[in-house]
């Protein structure tokens, strides 16, 4: 599915098949990787399918689509720059392409707001809360999240990574909102909390 997608996206700026095989090897390979147990390929088809629906113009569905290709390309659970890192992929492989410059600083911008979700752009927000769509989960569904993604930490001991998980979630559950959208935060806000609130318990 993901490959197809990337492919006709590419196909508005680009008629070098080569080169888009090219930059969907790196996206496949990246994800890919043994390392990588929720931040993966169907990570990325998550969140595409949460935004599929929505009613963006092209240029910016374009943009968001990007985006998600990219945004999670850098994952090292041992450092804090993953998002400028993946900002600095995303350009340097969508510079292959004709992508206006412009469009390639607007997709860099949303990349770097992941590190935090938040955002003063409308159509940012709603990619930065599907990110988020799986906190909102049935209680089954989130269990299985929270156990990839504590393999994706494996590398810490339980104390270390207890301790920097609560930070994690009271990070949220301390904000007003945790969806900045009425559509997500309609449809996901008060199933997140419980699920959320319920893994601090947990630790």
């Amino acid at each position: 599915m993901l490959e197809k997608k990337f492919q006709i996206l590419c196909s508005n700026y680009s008629q070098d098949i080569q080169v888009i095989d090219n930059l969907w090897n790196t996206i496949k390979d990246s994800y890919n990787t043994s390392t990588r147990h929720y931040h993966n390929l169907n990570h990325l088809v998550y969140i595409y399918k949460e935004l599929e629906h929505l009613n963006f113009s092209k240029q910016v569905w374009q943009e968001l689509q990007f985006t998600l290709f990219y945004h999670d390309i850098i994952y090292d659970v041992k450092k804090d720059n993953n998002e400028e890192q993946s900002a600095i992929v995303a350009q340097q492989e969508l510079s292959l392409i004709n992508i206006e410059k412009k469009n390639i600083k607007n997709i860099m911008q949303l990349i770097k707001e992941t590190k935090i979700h938040q955002t003063n752009s409308k159509n940012n927000a709603y990619f930065l809360d599907a990110d988020l769509a799986i906190l909102g989960t049935s209680n089954s569904e989130y269990q299985k999240y929270i156990i990839k993604i504590r393999k994706e930490y494996a590398f810490y001991t339980d104390e270390v990574y207890k301790k920097g998980r609560k930070k994690v979630l009271n990070f949220f559950l301390n904000k007003k909102r945790i969806f900045q959208t009425f559509h997500f935060y309609n449809k996901y806000e008060k199933q997140s909390r419980s699920n959320l609130l319920s893994e601090y318990h947990q630790l």
